[in-house]
């Protein structure tokens, strides 16, 4: 099997103790590049919400989860809106099997490296609850719901306080005829 091409990576400070720090993963809709920095969370799926854990075994679980995929499209849904009072506006992504499959596989490497994502979350935003969608926010880039998005990355997000950096991005290997 091929390795993933390896966009880059950046260091970032990794001390536990602080719970202003996470990290999570995303493809992100713009080729944003890897250490770039963001008071507003660039554009993106969200793959993994935030967690806490060891900026390696984070690295390394994307790293070994890129492997295993290969780029794919997915066609943009209908808008809604989230949140308590139903005020964050969303579009969804159609659901397809190989994108839940990178949300299962990313998951399994975390429990492999015993990061517990479930007391976090408890079972919300993971797993069967696992909903693909784009966040709007009036900063984000318009997006054209004619065109399918093509899914060709997982994007390590790490989470400072109110400032997100982009610490490494992982290429999928080749392409995949069969979600297209």
């Amino acid at each position: 099997m091929l390795a993933p091409r390896m966009v880059a990576t950046v260091s970032a400070k990794n001390s536990l103790e602080d719970t202003d720090e996470r990290y999570f993963y995303v493809y992100l809709t713009k080729n944003n590049a890897v250490s770039e920095q963001f008071r507003h969370t660039p554009q993106h799926i969200t793959f993994i919400p935030p967690f806490f854990a060891a900026k390696q075994d984070v690295i390394k679980i994307a790293e070994d989860t890129a492997k295993n995929f290969k780029s794919l499209n997915v066609r943009l849904g209908r808008h809604t809106a989230f949140g308590s009072k139903k005020d964050i506006p969303v579009i969804l992504i159609r659901p397809t099997k190989a994108l839940n499959d990178i949300h299962l596989a990313l998951i399994s490497g975390l429990k492999v490296k015993k990061i517990d994502i479930y007391s976090i979350y408890k079972g919300q935003f993971i797993n069967n609850e696992f909903i693909p969608h784009i966040t709007l926010k009036d900063f984000h880039p318009k997006l054209d719901a004619t065109k399918p998005l093509t899914i060709d990355h997982i994007a390590v997000m790490y989470k400072y306080k109110n400032i997100k950096t982009i610490i490494a991005k992982f290429m999928f290997r080749g392409w995949n005829e069969a979600a297209a």
